[in-house]
């Protein structure tokens, strides 16, 4: 298997210097425990983390569409992942609690507000959660990026403790 490292994603789109590291580092942190990352895409960052959670738990990701380059990525890793494609706001899975989650999935504020409704308490106790692109505002025409709204207004209520920020990368640690 090749190791991925942040030179390996130079040059991909969506992730931003410094966060691969942070997000292995997070990966690598939480409990043992199924893992998940809803909104795969390639499966680039899936890969990168999968790599430090292999022997941990099931590891799942989650994408609305079933892209060609992702299933290729994932079966020449030959990390033992499960893909789920459907609308991660419905879509059945397996387990009920997770030890490791990465959310990068749909940006629009009624999509993480419905990703953050359906997982976050699906977070063991001691689990950690990545949000990717906290922070980003779209500028100009298409859709808004909600992210940063839905994640305070969640963690105005839920207070987890805040493991770190990166870039767009913002994790929390749920409470014992």
């Amino acid at each position: 298997m090749k190791q991925i490292t942040d030179k390996a994603f130079r040059g991909q789109p969506g992730l931003y210097e410094g966060e691969p590291a942070f997000l292995r580092l997070m990966a690598e942190q939480a409990p043992d425990g199924p893992a998940l990352e809803v909104g795969v895409r390639h499966g680039y960052s899936l890969l990168l983390w999968a790599q430090v959670r292999q022997d941990r738990g099931q590891i799942i990701g989650i994408d609305k569409v079933s892209d060609r380059r992702m299933r290729q990525n994932v079966a020449r890793s030959g990390l033992p992942i499960t893909l789920v494609i459907g609308d991660s706001a419905t879509v059945p899975l397996g387990p009920s609690e997770f030890a490791f989650m990465f959310i990068d999935g749909n940006h629009r504020p009624e999509g993480i507000r419905a990703d953050i409704a359906r997982f976050m308490p699906m977070v063991m106790p001691g689990g950690v959660v990545v949000f990717h692109d906290y922070g980003r505002r779209r500028e100009g025409p298409g859709p808004v990026i909600g992210v940063t709204d839905a994640v305070d207004e969640w963690q105005d209520v839920a207070d987890w403790e805040v493991l770190g920020r990166e870039q767009t990368m913002l994790a929390f640690r749920r409470p014992q």
